[in-house]
């Protein structure tokens, strides 16, 4: 999920990317979780088509069944979970970003530099 702290990120063409255009519909963060579900991913895996080292659905992506949960409390806690790691996730990258060492501020994420702490 892009969020504030993704200022400069390269989408590359085998990536897809996916928006959620009707939020009254579902959650973004909801959406994540379940694209997540092992069952999901092995649909994924399924349909995707190997070119060389890289992987990709293509078209077949709308080919992909996600089980949406009926209940209305346990989809509130999914989208809670997922929104507070979201959250962590995009606060530990802006604290990275700006991060303060000996009355300098670094950038540990590597975007002026070439040295990261990793893929927070």
């Amino acid at each position: 999920m892009v969020t504030n702290a993704d200022i400069k990120i390269v989408i590359q063409s085998h990536l897809r990317r996916i928006k959620v255009l009707r939020k009254d519909k579902i959650s973004p963060f909801l959406l994540l979780a379940l694209l997540g579900l092992e069952i999901v991913q092995k649909q994924m895996e399924s349909k995707a088509f190997r070119q060389g080292t890289i992987s990709t659905l293509g078209s077949r992506i709308s080919e992909v069944k996600i089980p949406i949960p009926i209940d209305e409390k346990i989809k509130s806690e999914i989208i809670q979970n997922v929104s507070e790691i979201i959250t962590h996730k995009e606060n530990a990258k802006l604290y990275a970003q700006d991060y303060q060492l000996m009355d300098k501020t670094e950038n540990l994420m590597g975007i002026k530099n070439k040295a990261k702490i990793g893929n927070l």
